[in-house]
C-alpha cells in the first residue's frame, strides 16, 4: 500500500505536487503538510486544508507523528541515518510558521549506555527478544498508545495501519535488537533497535523507539532496556547507538544525557490558517 492510500484510510488526504497534505485524524481541525520546497506550494496546501475546515496547519508532517515528520535544523556535518528526517525548515520560516516542538538525536557509546543501564537493573523484570512479528506489533501498538498519549501531537492509530506501517521494516530488523520487558507475565515495555542501513561500516545502530506502559513505570526501567540493547548491539559489532529523534519533553532525553551527545536537532512548525 502506498503512503497516500494509507493516509486516505484514516482521513482526508491529497497530493499537491509532490507534497502530501492531510487532515490529522485525531487532532482535527489541525491539518498536516508534508515537506515542501517553496512558499507557493505551502500556500496551495494551506488552501486545501481550509477547504477541509482546518484552522491550523502543522508541518512538515504527513498526517500524524506515526509517519514522516519534522524538519532538520542541523548541524549537518555528519551523514543522515536510516529514517532520519531531512526536510528543509526554511519554507516554513519564510511563510511565518513558528516552532511548536523541538527534537534531537544523540550519539552514545555502548560502554556508557551499558554502565548506566546496569545501575538501573530491576529485579522481577525479564527482557526477551522479538518473537512472532504480528504479536510484536500488537504489543508495540498497545504499549505505545499508553506510553505516548501525552507526547506532543499524539494521535491514536488503528492496529491495521500500524501493521501496514511496520511491515516494510521486517526485512531490515534483526529480532535480537527488539527487546520486550515482561513483569508478572505481562509485556510492559519495549525498545526497538535497528542497524543504520544508510551508513554500513560506521558502527552506528539506531535506538528507534522506547516505551514503558505507565502502569508499569518504575525507576530506571527505560534506561535498563536501552543499556541492554546497547549490550546486544555491542555483541553484534556496533560501537555507538543513535538515540534517534527524541522529543524535548520525553524521558528518553534524560536517559540519553548519560553518555549521549546531541549531534542534530529538528523542529515541527505550525501556523493559524
Amino acid at each position: 500500500m502506498d503512503r497516500l492510500a494509507l493516509y486516505q484510510q484514516l482521513g482526508p488526504a491529497t497530493c499537491i505536487g509532490e507534497t502530501i497534505v492531510t487532515v490529522n485524524p485525531g487532532l482535527a481541525p489541525i491539518g498536516c503538510i508534508g515537506p515542501v520546497h517553496d512558499v507557493q506550494t505551502l500556500q496551495a496546501c494551506e488552501a486545501w486544508l481550509r477547504d477541509q475546515g482546518c484552522t491550523q496547519a502543522w508541518g512538515p508532517m504527513e498526517q500524524a507523528t506515526w509517519f514522516s515528520y519534522r524538519a532538520s535544523l542541523g548541524p549537518h556535518d555528519t551523514p543522515a541515518f536510516f529514517g532520519e528526517p531531512t526536510a528543509d525548515p526554511q519554507p516554513w520560516l519564510d511563510a511565518g510558521y513558528t516552532e511548536c516542538a523541538r527534537y534531537a538525536s544523540s550519539l552514545c557509546p555502548n560502554a556508557a549506555a551499558i554502565a548506566y543501564g546496569d545501575s538501573k537493573a530491576i529485579a522481577g523484570v525479564t527482557l526477551t527478544p522479538m518473537g512472532d512479528f504480528q504479536q510484536t506489533l500488537a504489543d508495540i501498538h498497545r504499549i505505545s498508545h499508553a506510553a505516548f498519549a501525552r507526547a506532543h501531537g499524539f494521535t491514536p492509530l488503528p492496529l491495521p495501519a500500524l501493521q501496514a506501517l511496520y511491515r516494510p521494516l521486517l526485512g531490515a530488523v534483526d529480532p535480537r535488537m527488539v527487546l520486550f520487558a515482561r513483569a508478572d507475565g505481562e509485556t510492559v515495555g519495549f525498545v526497538f533497535g535497528v542497524a543504520d542501513h544508510l551508513t554500513p561500516g560506521s558502527g552506528r545502530f539506531l535506538v528507534k523507539s522506547l516505551a514503558v506502559h505507565p502502569d508499569a513505570q518504575r525507576g530506571g526501567l527505560g534506561a535498563w532496556m536501552v543499556g541492554e540493547l546497547h549490550r546486544v548491539a555491542d555483541g553484534l559489532g556496533f560501537t555507538h547507538g543513535v538515540h534517534a529523534l527524541m522529543w524535548a519533553g520525553s524521558n528518553s532525553r534524560a536517559i540519553s544525557a548519560h553518555g549521549g551527545v546531541v549531534f542534530r536537532e529538528y523542529g515541527l512548525f505550525r501556523r493559524d490558517l
